[in-house]
């Protein structure tokens, strides 16, 4: 296998930046860090981009206290290390912006979260975001489906008892969306 061009970075570079993901600047605290490690992953992907290059490509968006962050995470490496790798990148990136307190705060919002007030399609999105820090609760489509019910208020939770079984989370959020309109 050959090592990439110029042009092949060039030409790399063009179709990344067409893509117009999202900064990721460190400093404004209503910005996911796993959204913009999940928008990474898919345009990567997309991209066919080698692991390191997505390395390169992902740092080039972050700004401000990440760029700097990250520019001391470089200046600490070896001066022989190999190139990083998204998963080292990832894993170091998760560890600086959703420390464990954070993480386990945000699996404890997620364990408690309810419809309450919410339309049932704003609790079904801030379910699903949420549901990324506490995976160990909802390890199967049922359990998903469990949970979600679980926060939905009384009246929608009982007429959604008879439809539980045998669907799959999206049709049960549907049917939840549907019964909130005649509750």
């Amino acid at each position: 296998m050959r090592a990439p061009t110029v042009e092949d970075m060039a030409h790399l570079a063009m179709k990344f930046v067409r893509l117009e993901l999202p900064v990721f600047t460190g400093a404004d605290p209503s910005a996911d860090p796993w959204d913009f490690l999940e928008e990474f992953e898919k345009a990567t992907t997309l991209l066919g981009v080698k692991d390191y290059q997505v390395v390169q490509l992902a740092t080039y968006q972050l700004k401000d206290v990440a760029d700097l962050w990250f520019k001391g995470v470089e200046k600490s490496q070896p001066e022989d290390a190999p190139p990083m790798i998204w998963a080292e990148f990832k894993k170091i990136f998760i560890k600086k912006w959703l420390p464990p307190g954070v993480r386990g705060a945000l699996a404890i919002f997620f364990k408690t979260l309810k419809k309450d007030t919410m339309a049932v399609l704003e609790y079904s999105i801030k379910f699903e975001k949420l549901s990324h820090y506490a995976p160990h609760l909802i390890p199967t489509e049922d359990e998903k489906i469990d949970r979600f019910a679980h926060g939905l208020i009384l009246g929608i939770r009982k007429d959604m008892a008879s439809g539980r079984r045998n669907t799959t989370f999206t049709d049960f959020v549907d049917l939840a969306m549907d019964l909130e309109r005649i509750h």
